[in-house]
């Protein structure tokens, strides 16, 4: 979504969402069908 930011060597499955503002940061790992809410 709008804002979101999705760091390097972050590791993401299928079916992610990440909302308005949230963040990812590197070396982060996300599973399958994950909603990440927003400004997270």
């Amino acid at each position: 979504m709008a804002g979101a930011v999705i760091n390097a060597e972050a590791l993401i499955s299928a079916l992610l969402i990440v909302n308005t503002g949230a963040t990812v940061d590197h070396d982060c790992m996300i599973g399958e069908a994950v909603h990440i809410a927003s400004q997270c």
